[in-house]
């Protein structure tokens, strides 16, 4: 969530980040979000498990804190439903 800024000041005067939460996340990271270990998440990845699909930048995967978040707010259904219901 970006900070918010309230009228009176500078949003670093009261206390609030400028810097706004990323979009994209690493599987560490990801992991780290819906709390499990990254091996675990590859392991969710690989096997269907895990909804999301992650975007690629050459060799890089990341994913979506907002997939993630509505995978999980769902009820964290297998890659094949959260794809068949249109979710992503």
């Amino acid at each position: 969530m970006i900070g918010k800024v309230k009228f009176g000041g500078l949003p670093s005067q009261q206390g609030y980040s400028m810097t706004p939460e990323p979009l994209l996340i690493p599987a560490s990271k990801a992991a780290s979000v819906i709390g499990v270990s990254r091996s675990f998440f590859y392991q969710m990845h690989s096997d269907g498990r895990l909804g999301p699909l992650p975007i690629a930048f050459g060799a890089k995967k990341v994913w979506r804190v907002s997939d993630l978040e509505a995978w999980v707010q769902q009820g964290c259904p297998p890659r094949s439903q959260w794809l068949v219901e249109g979710a992503r």
